[in-house]
């Protein structure tokens, strides 16, 4: 955290900051705006000056300019926060700057809560107009609106002028000398005199200022400053805890230990091994670790629904789709057309190689080879248990078996896929640890001998080349296990995975070296977050065992809990960017070129909107823009784009009551096509060569048959994207995007061969391809017959409309 005065940059269009965000701990900080703060759940301590405060839910709390202030929090939080800066409130209202706020409404009765429920009224809809997203002309006037409505709010119902109550410019110029030297030499030996010497002042006389502006001593503050960066060292490195403490400049490690306690209410190595210990139910983990499991998406807004105006509780959630936009595309047919490759048809994907033997679930893959077509399938588990390709005998000899592994093998190469192998998890007998993952539990652990995991892997090599022969196995993908880059599927250490991927690869190269061997399987997140990607291929070219291909994955809705727990500026819950695989996919490229190895091809093995399995509007028509405008905007650029998954039928939890139920698939569990698989279907259609591309559309063509593609895509709003709920449920799904509008797309194109053509357009919305809507309008039978599914198959495809 930077200790330093903050200063708002203010948008002229939107002069205000307001977002959700959990607070764990925020140490004393100063700012030059009023910040309100309304909890939405749970219980924190808020500390101005020297006076502490408890707020519970649905308790208001202001802040005034440049007050010195601090959060805490021992409990799960949630708290909405309004900060406007002074400036725009000085330009509404020019007599502001002697006069003080006094909002607290945990000091008063109900019965005096009218006053703050007018300003939770305006919060509500500040927040909910903020949340759609696109700020306009009229959005941003309605804010604006709002605004101004608070602030004569505050200004008529809880000011007063106080010029002692404010903190003059000397002292707080004085403050931010004082505090920015703290924070540049808090790893050094720093004394009161060190301060007094800077200012020229007596010890004394600083001891006193620093008490009186601070609410704190001195050293407690430093003490604050040095733990801000050891709990991040805890969470970021390997680094022992004495170590972090004398890194960090404590004293000694018991200073260090009882101030770690007094905040966290627990020891620093108690709190690093609860960021990492093993779940504790089979298949379940612990919530630092959502991308795999259900999110526990939050109905915090909810709170403020009853704050709203009763006109805007009917009308707050509907998308304004009365609105229209048109624009027009102009388009000359280029000399020569660019060949496409349509990457994103190379890679589907199911959940474990297990479920591949599934009926159902092989009928899904066969649906989607029949309509869309690809050339290979990754799966989790090829290892896994419930294979039966490892176990160990009574003498403790390890027994091979490749049964299920043929059946599945021959089944997908019988219907045109062939195998993308992600080599994991781990077979129970071959397993150090008892680390599991999944409802139907998959061993994520080291092996406990990794002579054996070889004899694995090189028997499972050999026996394919036997079976399907060398030239055909030569033409998969051997991705060595997943994530390493997360505590969800590698306990170990950066390290650890280093030497296992090289144990791996060696033993593959060593039967065929042109064998495609890779990996190593990490989030888009790290790119960004860590050095994880560099250090990796650091240590490959050290060792001459350099990756045949890159894998990623991309899942823009993952939410960072166990990183926002420990961030002590407590800052904004990280938002879903629409842009979000095209910003990592270019940002893999700059990486990869940095790195010289450009040629090395780059695969995108899993990518999605979300990690959940029960996000609701993975059922719904926003898939197929969602899909469309991805592929769209990132046609060929990597070697494949793999969509997770093909079908609701995974065992990663239980198996849902609802047909309808969020699932990441494009078809239902029991095989309903959703609008994604139609989108897929659509974009099948394209043409060999491209024409022209933009926000919106791409036109291909292919001899002398043109294929335009057009999307309306609309993002999910802020709020949604930040985990809440929004009051959606089975039925209720389309409140939750920005406002967009209807899009209205005039193409002229110029330098099409002249004659007769015949125009077949292929529709999807609401009312065509989406048997979700058409689900609704059944009735939304929970239950649903063979003839319901086949119902819903028939009649919820695309709207076909031929003229010539």
């Amino acid at each position: 955290m930077e200790y330093n005065y903050e200063l708002i940059n203010i948008n002229e269009d939107l002069p205000l900051n307001i977002f959700l965000h959990k607070v764990k701990y925020v140490a004393n900080h100063w700012h030059d705006h009023i910040e309100i703060l309304f909890v939405l759940k749970g219980k924190v301590d808020v500390r101005i000056y020297d006076k502490q405060f408890t707020l519970r839910q649905e308790d208001l709390l202001l802040i005034n300019i440049n007050e010195i202030h601090s959060i805490q929090a021992d409990e799960d939080n949630l708290l909405l926060a309004l900060q406007i800066p002074i400036s725009f409130i000085k330009g509404q209202y020019k007599d502001i700057e002697p006069m003080t706020f006094e909002c607290k409404s945990f000091m008063y009765a109900g019965d005096e809560q009218e006053r703050f429920n007018r300003v939770r009224s305006l919060l509500a809809e500040l927040m909910l107009v903020h949340s759609k997203g696109t700020f306009g002309a009229e959005i941003s006037i309605k804010i604006k609106a709002l605004l101004l409505g608070l602030i004569y709010l505050l200004v008529s119902n809880f000011s007063y002028n106080s010029e002692a109550s404010r903190i003059s410019n000397k002292y707080m110029q004085r403050l931010l000398r004082i505090t920015n030297y703290m924070k540049d030499n808090y790893t050094k030996e720093l004394g009161l005199k060190d301060i007094a010497d800077l200012e020229e002042l007596s010890v004394p006389h600083v001891s006193n200022f620093f008490q009186k502006y601070m609410g704190m001593s001195f050293s407690k503050y430093l003490s604050q400053i040095r733990m801000e960066h050891s709990v991040k060292e805890i969470l970021l490195t390997d680094l022992p805890i004495t170590q972090i403490a004398m890194n960090q400049g404590f004293p000694n490690l018991k200073s260090f230990h009882k101030l770690f306690k007094e905040i966290f209410n627990t020891t620093p190595a108690q709190y690093r091994k609860g960021l990492l210990e093993k779940p504790k139910k089979p298949g379940k983990i612990d919530n630092s670790i959502p991308k795999y499991l259900d999110y526990n998406r939050e109905n915090a807004y909810e709170g403020l629904f009853k704050y709203l105006r009763q006109s805007l509780n009917e009308a707050a959630y509907i998308t304004e789709a009365d609105s229209r936009k048109t624009q027009t595309v102009n388009i000359e047919m280029p000399e020569h057309c660019k060949e496409l490759a349509h990457s994103w048809r190379k890679l589907c994907s199911i959940g474990k190689a297990k479920e591949g033997l599934y009926v159902e679930v092989q009928r899904h893959l066969k649906a989607i080879q029949e309509r869309i077509g690809f050339r290979y399938v990754r799966f989790h588990g090829i290892f896994d248990d419930e294979m039966m390709v490892y176990h160990e005998d009574e003498a403790g000899q390890p027994c091979l078996n490749f049964a299920y592994v043929d059946q599945l093998f021959d089944f997908l190469l019988n219907i045109g896929l062939r195998p993308f192998v992600e080599l994991g998890f781990m077979p129970s007998d071959l397993a150090g640890g008892a680390e599991k993952i999944f409802y139907k539990t998959s061993n994520i652990s080291m092996p406990k001998d990794i002579q054996r995991w070889k004899l694995l892997v090189r028997s499972l090599v050999v026996h394919c080349i036997t079976r399907y022969g060398l030239e055909e196995v030569k033409t998969w993908y051997l991705e060595i296990w997943n994530e390493p880059d997360t505590i969800a599927f590698w306990r170990g250490n950066f390290e650890e995975y280093c030497r296992f991927y090289l144990d791996s690869y060696q033993t593959i190269k060593a039967v065929c070296f042109d064998i495609k061997v890779g990996g190593p399987g990490i989030t888009f997140d790290s790119l960004w977050k860590n050095d994880f990607l560099e250090r990796f291929i650091g240590y490959c070219q050290e060792q001459q065992c350099l990756p045949d291909f890159l894998t990623f994955h991309s899942y823009p809705g993952g939410l960072e809990d166990m990183l926002q727990q420990l961030d002590s500026s407590a800052v904004e819950l990280k938002e879903n960017s629409e842009t979000y695989l095209s910003d990592a996919v270019q940002l893999v490229n700059d990486k990869i070129e940095q790195l010289k190895i450009a040629q090395t091809e780059i695969h995108v093995t899993e990518w999605n909107s979300t990690p959940s399995h029960r996000d609701l509007v993975n059922d719904t028509c926003f898939k197929a823009a969602y899909i469309a405008r991805n592929i769209n905007d990132n046609l060929d650029r990597v070697a494949s784009l793999c969509y997770w998954t093909g079908t609701d039928l995974l065992e990663e939890l239980p198996l849902a009551r609802d047909t309808f139920h969020g699932g990441l698939g494009l078809i239902t569990y029991n095989g309903i096509k959703k609008p994604g698989f139609y989108a897929y279907e659509l974009l099948a259609k394209l043409g060999e060569r491209l024409v022209s591309k933009g926000p919106g559309y791409c036109l291909t063509k292919t001899r002398d048959k043109y294929q335009l593609l057009v999307y309306n895509y609309c993002h999910i709003n802020k709020l949604y994207s930040m985990n809440d709920l929004l009051g959606i449920d089975a039925v209720k799904r389309y409140h939750v995007f920005a406002a967009n509008g209807q899009l209205e797309i005039n193409f002229n194109i110029t330098g099409i061969t002249a004659g007769n053509y015949t125009i077949r357009s292929y529709t999807i919305n609401r009312e065509h391809g989406s048997a979700f809507d058409l689900w609704l309008e059944l009735g939304a039978p929970q239950s649903l017959t063979t003839a319901d599914i086949e119902y819903l198959n028939t009649k919820g495809v695309p709207k076909q409309v031929v003229r010539s």
